[in-house]
């Protein structure tokens, strides 16, 4: 029906709640056992103004019932969500580590040969050196001096081992106390450590 109401997009989502009914007990292996939550489904839709009330008609037409657990439905504007998020996603820095596959130049002119292992925040090759560890901590210390961040999340590439991904994420921690890290395995080829400091 929403597709015939010509929206073009939607997320759906499997999601636990209650309202109304408080959820039920259930007898588990002769135990009773409140379940305060039962199984929903959540669509989220952005549509254009214009739109909303004939899409909230064909919501209401396809699928009320009239039983209990009908749901809701929520209109809200999203300019506020749209600019909150642009916020939050402008005050996020990144880098990434890889190796050069040819001869270039560094954003202050310094060269980098073939072979070399480059840090590059914000776009621009800053970091220039021999050792994903170390060109990894250099840029973590020149974000961290240009703007102190909170949380650094890493993630290790498919050609890190777990042995070195640990040993880089030991010297941030120990050259970075107050910064807090979320490590995980990220698994990209080509770049050893990717990062955002936010």
């Amino acid at each position: 029906a929403l597709f015939e109401a010509h929206v073009r997009g939607m997320t759906i989502v499997q999601v636990q709640g209650c309202g109304n009914s408080h959820g039920w007990t259930e007898y588990v292996r002769g135990r009773q056992v409140p379940l305060n939550t039962i199984p929903k489904v959540q669509f989220d839709l952005v549509v254009d103004d214009s739109q909303v009330d004939d899409i909230v008609a064909v919501i209401c037409a396809a699928a009320r019932t009239g039983e209990v657990g009908d749901g809701k439905i929520f209109v809200a504007p999203v300019e506020e969500v749209v600019e909150a998020m642009a916020e939050a996603a402008s005050e996020v820095r990144d880098g990434e580590v890889t190796t050069a596959v040819r001869d270039s130049q560094a954003a202050d002119g310094s060269p980098i040969r073939s072979g070399d292992v480059m840090g590059i925040v914000s776009g621009s090759i800053d970091v220039v050196g021999s050792d994903v560890k170390d060109v990894t901590l250099e840029c973590v210390r020149r974000m961290q001096a240009e703007e102190e961040g909170d949380t650094l999340t890493i993630l290790a590439g498919s050609d890190l081992s777990d042995e070195a991904f640990e040993e880089i994420v030991a010297a941030i921690e120990e050259d970075q106390p107050d910064l807090e890290i979320d490590p995980h395995r990220g698994e990209q080829p080509l770049y050893p450590v990717i990062f955002s400091i936010e």
